[in-house]
């Protein structure tokens, strides 16, 4: 499976959103919701890459 272009951008603000107002394991528990729901490894490092600055999750 992969996701879409709106649910990257959807799972983009979340991520954004975690980042700047929530913690490390409300990040934690979206990744493993994005996986759940899309399967899709590649789209989730990028998005952690490009949107995450705060924690390190994901190598």
């Amino acid at each position: 499976m992969s996701m879409s272009d709106s649910e990257y951008n959807r799972y983009a603000k979340e991520i954004d959103y975690i980042v700047d107002h929530g913690t490390k394991e409300g990040l934690q528990e979206l990744y493993r919701r994005i996986l759940a729901e899309t399967g899709d490894r590649d789209n989730l490092q990028r998005l952690d890459s490009l949107h995450n600055s705060r924690w390190r999750i994901l190598d």
